[in-house]
């Protein structure tokens, strides 16, 4: 009726509308998330002036948040690839823990030259992450079968796989208290004397895949093949083909960050080396929208958000509580990106007593 307000589709959004919302979610989404906390007893101000200076302003909450950001760049790129096609890899928590299950193995097992070890690590983590996607990316493409599904069942068995080694053949007898391996022999060295140099090694993959995908025919013909396949087939791209090595490519880019991860951080095979990173990485990959300057922002956030936690914890809020207000953070960012690509109008009467709109 005139004068009643209906929600629009926009035909097209630009970034910088996009930036806005999310901007504007984070800023309600702190407000909303300090206002609890003071209800709680706490003093939400210091609290984030200090988790902020701890995370920003010293080498220790630096090293701390690119160990945090490192991982989530690898798992929230693989997830993002294989949007690009229309697919969804749910499996990059088990493809993460297998690409460190082999660059371990080549670590432990194996001596030589540190550089060309951590090359071999390195390959070994790629090919593991992706031969773990090759059997849910062949029924996929041969059958039709829900990604969804048999990525997501692949993680319990990479899991009990890696438990199974850590606590059995690869054992460290000298660890009775904690299931791990024996030391990984070589690490990748430190910049600066703090950090990682995995974090680039993330970017320069970041960068390789971007020029893949946004400069190359396949990145065309895969992300074409992955919209509209049965146009793809009438133009001649093997959809197939195309569908399957987007998720191979997916699976190697989160066994890579499982091989940074293990010669990195934590340097020893256990079960728990990561902390959700490949699920937090389809999080990362659904905010970044397909962008991979997205995908670096939003993996920045969320160990931003992950670091302060740390220090939540120690001021007496809870775990639990610090998880809860992550996820309320990210819940509304990704909200907000929905939002972006909508515009509430209003009903106007339009002469001749038809209804028009109006912004």
């Amino acid at each position: 009726m005139p004068g009643s307000w209906r929600i629009e589709k926009l035909k097209s959004t630009s970034r910088m509308r996009g930036l806005v919302f999310r901007m504007v979610a984070v800023f309600f989404g702190l407000i909303v998330a300090g206002i609890t906390l003071g209800g709680l007893g706490f003093q939400p101000v210091s609290m984030g002036v200090e988790a902020l200076a701890y995370t920003l302003g010293s080498s220790f909450g630096l090293q701390d948040l690119g160990a945090l950001v490192t991982p989530l760049l690898l798992t929230g790129l693989a997830a993002m690839i294989a949007m690009r096609a229309r697919l969804w890899n749910i499996g990059g928590e088990g493809q993460f823990y297998m690409g460190a299950w082999a660059a371990a193995g080549v670590g432990i097992h194996f001596s030589g030259p540190s550089v060309v070890m951590l090359m071999a690590m390195f390959l070994a983590g790629g090919v593991m992450g992706a031969i773990w996607i090759a059997l849910p990316a062949y029924a996929k493409v041969k059958a039709n079968v829900d990604e969804i599904i048999t990525t997501l069942f692949m993680n319990f068995i990479a899991i009990l796989w890696v438990g199974y080694f850590a606590a059995g053949p690869w054992r460290d007898p000298n660890e009775i208290i904690t299931a791990s391996s024996l030391e990984i022999r070589h690490a990748l060295p430190e910049w600066f004397g703090f950090l990682n140099i995995g974090i680039f090694v993330a970017l320069v993959v970041i960068v390789l895949s971007w020029i893949l995908l946004t400069k190359t025919v396949w990145g065309y013909e895969a992300s074409y093949a992955g919209s509209n396949p049965d146009s793809a087939r009438y133009a001649g791209i093997p959809t197939g083909r195309r569908l399957m090595t987007v998720m191979l490519l997916s699976g190697a880019v989160a066994g890579i960050a499982g091989m940074i991860e293990i010669s990195g951080t934590v340097t020893r095979l256990q079960v728990g080396i990561s902390s959700q990173f490949g699920y937090l990485g389809i999080v990362i990959a659904a905010l970044a929208a397909g962008s991979h300057i997205g995908v670096i922002v939003a993996a920045v956030l969320t160990g931003i958000l992950l670091n302060a936690g740390i220090i939540f914890e120690t001021q007496g809020l809870s775990l639990n509580a610090v998880v809860a207000l992550t996820g309320w953070l990210l819940l509304l960012v990704g909200v907000a990106q929905v939002a972006s690509g909508y515009r509430l109008t209003r009903m106007r009467p339009a002469p001749g007593g038809q209804a028009s709109t109006w912004n």
